[in-house]
């Protein structure tokens, strides 16, 4: 993953979600740029704002307990990096 070549003022969360077949986990990935994250997750869906659908009670439940750093992976953002790198 980089290493933080962006200064943090640069950098903002953006909302994704992975289709893995059967649902969709969505989580907060904090990033230079929606480009930054796609170029790592081609399968992750990045959202520059959030889906109508999403109510904002969902939202602030993803933000509070899905919210990671592209440059600091941790929790389920470093499984799926490490998984990936297993197969």
């Amino acid at each position: 993953m980089p290493n933080g070549s962006a200064p943090e003022s640069m950098r903002k969360p953006y909302l994704i979600a992975y289709d893995y077949g059967q649902g969709a986990v969505w989580a907060y990935i904090k990033a230079e740029s929606a480009k930054q994250i796609n170029d790592h997750f081609p399968d992750f869906r990045v959202f520059e704002t959030t889906p109508a659908s999403m109510t904002e009670a969902e939202r602030a439940e993803v933000a509070s307990r899905m919210s990671f750093d592209l440059d600091q992976p941790s929790g389920w953002l470093k499984s799926v990096i490490e998984l990936r790198k297993n197969r």
